[in-house]
C-alpha cells in the first residue's frame, strides 16, 4: 500500500517464480498504452496511487486491499461466476498475475526468442534460490555451492563447514558463468533445466 500511494512501481521479489516479480510492471504497462489509445481515461499514476488510499483497503482483512481484486486475484475466493480458483484465473487472463512469469515461459504465448530464454532463467533461477537469485545471483550461487558442497561431503564429516569455505576460496573472484557453471558441477538437476533454456 505504502509502493502504491507512493507511486513506487512494485518489484514482486516474494510472490514466487510462476508469478514472477515483475507481473505487475508488466500490467501497468499494459494499463499505459490503453491510456495512450484512449481505452482508459484515468491517468494510469492517479489509479494506481488511489489504490493506495485507506479507503482502498479490505476492512475485514489488513492483508487486502482492491489491489488484490483487480492485479493479484490471490486467494481461493470464487470470482467471474466459477468456484475453483484455476478457473478464474484463466478467464480472467492477465488480471491475474500468479501464473504470469509461467504462461510467458511456455513458448506459446511469446516467440521463442532472448526475451522467453531471460524470462526462463529468471524463472529458473528464482524457483532455485527464491528472490536471492534475483537481487544478488553471484551471493545465491556461492551460497548454493557451499551447501550443495557440504551434502556431498555429508554433513556428519568434521569441520564440513570449515572445509566447504576452503573448497569456496577458489571462486572468490569468479564470473557469474564460472560460479553458474560450478554450481551445475554440483546440481545436475539445475544443469539439465540450464541446458534446455540456453540451447
Amino acid at each position: 500500500m505504502n509502493l502504491l500511494s507512493n507511486g513506487q512501481p512494485i518489484l514482486d521479489l516474494g510472490a514466487g517464480p510462476n508469478h514472477g516479480l515483475f507481473s505487475h510492471r508488466l500490467q501497468w504497462y499494459i494499463l499505459f498504452h490503453a491510456f495512450d489509445e484512449g481505452k482508459l481515461k484515468t491517468k494510469p499514476i492517479v489509479l494506481f496511487t488511489t489504490l493506495g488510499q485507506d479507503a482502498f483497503k479490505d476492512a475485514s482483512s489488513n492483508a487486502r486491499s482492491m489491489w488484490d481484486e483487480i492485479f493479484d486475484f490471490d486467494d481461493e475466493t470464487p470470482r467471474l461466476g466459477v468456484e475453483k480458483k484455476q478457473d478464474a484465473e484463466k478467464q480472467a487472463g492477465y488480471s491475474s498475475a500468479e501464473m504470469t512469469l509461467l504462461r510467458l515461459c511456455d513458448g506459446n504465448v511469446l516467440e521463442k526468442g532472448p526475451l522467453v530464454q531471460e524470462l526462463r532463467l529468471t524463472r529458473l533461477r528464482y524457483q532455485t534460490f527464491s528472490g536471492e537469485g534475483i537481487e544478488n545471483l553471484a551471493k545465491a550461487l556461492r551460497d548454493g555451492i557451499k551447501m550443495k558442497y557440504m551434502l556431498k561431503l555429508g554433513l556428519s564429516t568434521t569441520n564440513v563447514e570449515k572445509k566447504a569455505d576452503e573448497y569456496l576460496v577458489q571462486y572468490a573472484n569468479a564470473s557469474l558463468d564460472e560460479l553458474e557453471k560450478a554450481y551445475c558441477l554440483l546440481d545436475s538437476t539445475y544443469a539439465q533445466a540450464l541446458q534446455s533454456i540456453l540451447f
